[in-house]
């Protein structure tokens, strides 16, 4: 498996551990290049320099909140983690082809994404752990999301037409109040093959479901923690996110060996 050298390898802000060569983008809670608490507040910075889609670094940073105001909507920095009160999250400044086209039925993207967080508790409604489309049913784009009724993770793609796919990616009451998880997903648009990893550990869950047909590209922002221009879907108060980054390959077990071992590297986990 071929590797991208980490730009920070060296410096004393993050491990001496790489990435996968197809992350597109990385925002590290604990890494000081990514977020150092004392400059550039509104900015989680991209810690990739070259990301693998060919745009630049800073096409994905994020805001913390919805823009580069300091606002009700920013999560709290605290050493080397951002809590959530329950209406906070993150919003990537730009959009790029690679998040357009998460859900294009109609184009073969392979793509991964991976979150490192904790729960709080969960209070009975979705907590989306990231969205390229926002809540409505008039938008395209895809959806990784926790469903509070019953404690699963589902994986939604929608295409505009009020069709809403969702896919159960584990069973009921896999996800629990007040625990760590590191969360790998692998997706690819065209087939709608999916997989998972929770942390760091196959559930033998995977599959494939007939994605709904979806031509257009997402007009909106990548959102973490929530969604672009919906109010809702927010991590419950007293939530932590550590990391979370995208990739644009297939999820292979070699890829996903390299993201644990980065998770564990740079978090003192220790997810196998």
């Amino acid at each position: 498996m071929s590797i991208i050298i980490n730009p920070y390898a060296f410096s004393s802000s993050s491990p001496a551990v790489s990435l996968p060569a197809s992350t597109v983008f990385n925002l590290e809670a604990s890494n000081t290049d990514s977020y150092d608490g004392s400059t550039d507040l509104q900015t989680w910075k991209n810690t990739i320099a070259s990301p693998a889609d060919g745009s630049s670094q800073s096409d994905y940073d994020a805001w913390l909140g919805n823009d580069g105001t300091a606002s009700t909507d920013d999560p709290s920095f605290s050493t080397d983690k951002f809590v959530y009160d329950g209406a906070d999250m993150f919003l990537l400044k730009n959009r790029t082809t690679f998040t357009e086209t998460l859900s294009r039925s109609d184009q073969s993207n392979n793509w991964w994404a991976l979150s490192h967080f904790k729960t709080a508790t969960l209070a009975g409604s979705f907590i989306s752990i990231f969205s390229a489309s926002s809540s409505s049913a008039t938008e395209h784009g895809a959806a990784l999301l926790i469903d509070e009724s019953n404690n699963r993770l589902q994986l939604w793609r929608r295409n505009a037409t009020g069709n809403t796919n969702a896919i159960n990616l584990t069973s009921v009451g896999v996800i629990q109040n007040n625990t760590q998880y590191l969360v790998i997903v692998g997706y690819n648009s065209s087939t709608g093959a999916w997989s998972l990893y929770l942390n760091g550990k196959s559930l033998d869950e995977s599959g494939t479901s007939t994605p709904p047909t979806s031509t257009t590209s997402s007009t909106d922002h990548i959102g973490i923690g929530g969604a672009d221009g919906a109010a809702g879907s927010r991590f419950t108060n007293g939530s932590e996110q550590y990391q979370f980054a995208m990739g644009n390959d297939s999820l292979t077990s070699g890829i996903v060996s390299d993201l644990v071992d980065y998770v564990n590297n740079s978090s003192g986990t220790s997810y196998s």
